[in-house]
């Protein structure tokens, strides 16, 4: 991944490639949602839908530990 457009960084680290790659190599989406809508739509402090919130994750949330 080091050599790729998607770097694995904070808990993607630990992710089993299967969970990502399960129908292969070419074509696996680099959205946050495409893997975490669920948790988008769950979310409820903030509430994303009721407030309207992008799916461009990574303007709010990061995959450094720690982030608030």
């Amino acid at each position: 991944h080091t050599m790729t457009v998607f770097p694995l960084t904070g808990a993607h680290l630990d992710t089993d490639c299967m969970q990502c790659h399960a129908g292969g190599f070419e074509n696996t989406p680099t959205s946050c949602v495409s893997c975490h809508n669920n948790d988008f739509m769950a979310s409820a402090n903030p509430n994303h839908q009721q407030l309207n919130l992008t799916t461009d994750c990574i303007l709010c949330h990061s995959t450094v530990a720690g982030w608030s």
